[in-house]
């Protein structure tokens, strides 16, 4: 029996490593690229023209974008991550809002500021 228990508690402490590694910092930062991955293709949409039918569906939708943004950022993505973000320049919550102003403007013409703020908040569509 003996011999069987460095083996389980080794087992064990990496079995516990890997589930906080991928619980904590793994899933996090994955479904930020994910709600990012969202907002580029909801601003794709916006710009080509595709909202005229449907803007009320479309301002719900970059509302709620908005909203999980901003949960993501502050209640979940690990310290060092929100670091590597700031270093590269890119600031969810500013988007965020710029995003809930997006989703209130009236005239087509006035959201072209608004698209490029947003794009430039958080790095899309830039090398």
């Amino acid at each position: 029996m003996k011999q069987y228990l460095v083996p389980m508690a080794i087992s064990f402490v990496a079995g516990s490593f890997g589930y906080i590694l991928i619980q904590f910092w793994l899933k996090p930062v994955l479904k930020y690229r994910g709600v990012k991955r969202k907002i580029g293709s909801a601003l794709n949409a916006f710009e080509n023209g595709r909202v005229e039918d449907n803007r009320k569906a479309v301002a719900a939708d970059l509302r709620r974008l908005a909203d999980e943004l901003n949960t993501v950022y502050s209640g979940h993505l690990p310290d060092w991550y929100q670091l590597m973000l700031k270093q590269r320049g890119e600031n969810p919550p500013e988007a965020a809002k710029h995003l809930l102003s997006l989703a209130g403007v009236q005239h087509l013409s006035h959201a072209q500021k608004r698209l490029s703020k947003i794009k430039s908040t958080l790095k899309l569509g830039l090398p």
